[in-house]
């Protein structure tokens, strides 16, 4: 890969997928809460696979992550929401980047696959949820 292009290139080209493209899948706003809800335990289950050593199982949190944030992909890209679709791309890319590395047993790919992944929700969250008195969320 040209170094010109590097990681920022890929991720552009990544987004440049039309929006469609990525997924026909229709998601509920409802099956989008359950899918919110599953992520942010599996992702700290993740982590503590990372740091125990623990390739295995977190090959298959990296896996059903991935497939979790397509459905989140496929939520955002119904309202044509560009940030959110990018967002939740990023984290379907970064989760099967950890899924890969955990399979070949690279704990350093795998760490850093994690550390991106982390780092994709907070921006979305911010921008598209909003604390409701009761200490739960809507989207906005």
């Amino acid at each position: 890969m040209n170094r010109a292009f590097g990681v920022v290139g890929v991720v552009m080209f990544t987004l440049a997928i039309p929006l469609g493209a990525q997924s026909q899948k229709k998601i509920s706003e409802e099956d989008y809460s359950k899918v919110m809800k599953e992520i942010g335990p599996l992702v700290q289950t993740l982590r503590k696979n990372v740091e125990a050593g623990n390739a295995a199982d977190a090959a298959k949190d990296a896996a059903r992550l991935e497939v979790l944030f397509k459905d989140g992909a496929a939520f955002w890209e119904a309202r044509k929401t560009g940030d959110a679709i990018a967002a939740a791309r990023a984290a379907v890319t970064a989760a099967g980047n950890a899924a890969k590395a955990a399979s070949a047993n690279n704990m350093t790919a795998l760490a850093e696959a994690t550390k991106v992944l982390g780092g994709t929700c907070m921006g979305c969250h911010n921008a598209h949820r909003e604390r409701l008195p009761d200490g739960t969320y809507r989207i906005k």
